[in-house]
């Protein structure tokens, strides 16, 4: 059973969504406990602004999922907010299932009190974040084609290009067949098909502003 109700007819967003570098570092709920942005900035005068932002919205912990720029001494030292780094590379290759465990049981034992609200990103807020956001949603008892979209919808820019490889996890950890988990990948790059996203242009944009 999903947290909210998403029907599963097509996206009406576009394959390249406007003003990408708006939508970077925008702090996006996906569910009331559970929300996305791009990582904490390096430039500590805007990390400042960012947590800022992040403490008004009520984000009482964070999980960065990117190896890139880890700032957690920094945010517990300027904020309320506890971090749980979970750091992968954004190298396009399969993920290990070991890293969807990780994240499960983090945010399993963070989720379960409930005045925890948990960020989750990436650099960019693309690729591994929404990823990582979708191994969550699994685990709190989404069906796969309604986390997808309601990622999508509360991000534009969330490519979640792991997703297959979070599908085919979460089959395997409940007990399924190989061909159940080529299913759900094939399911997942179907859904990839019907609402395509030009995440190298999204990803682009933004390095071109930072």
């Amino acid at each position: 059973m999903t947290t909210y109700e998403i029907p599963l007819n097509s996206l009406d967003l576009p394959r390249r969504p406007l003003d990408p570098v708006a939508w970077w570092r925008r702090v996006c709920f996906v569910t009331d406990r559970i929300a996305m942005s791009g990582g904490i900035s390096p430039v500590h005068t805007t990390a400042l602004k960012q947590l800022q932002e992040w403490e008004a919205a009520g984000i009482t912990d964070y999980m960065p999922v990117h190896i890139e720029f880890d700032e957690q001494v920094f945010i517990e030292e300027n904020s309320s907010i506890r971090v749980h780094h979970i750091g992968v590379d954004d190298d396009l290759r399969q993920r290990d299932p070991a890293w969807f465990d990780a994240i499960r049981e983090t945010a399993d034992e963070l989720l379960a009190d409930e005045d925890v609200v948990l960020m989750v990103t990436c650099w960019v807020g693309c690729n591994r974040g929404p990823s990582a956001t979708l191994a969550i949603l699994l685990s709190q008892g989404w069906d796969v084609l309604p986390a997808l979209r309601a990622i999508r919808s509360a991000r534009p820019i969330a490519a979640t290009i792991y997703a297959p490889d979070a599908a085919a996890w979460w089959v395997q950890r409940n007990g399924g067949s190989q061909s159940e988990m080529t299913e759900a990948m094939q399911e997942v790059r179907d859904w990839f098909n019907r609402h395509p996203l030009d995440a190298g242009w999204v990803i682009d944009r933004i390095h071109y502003a930072n």
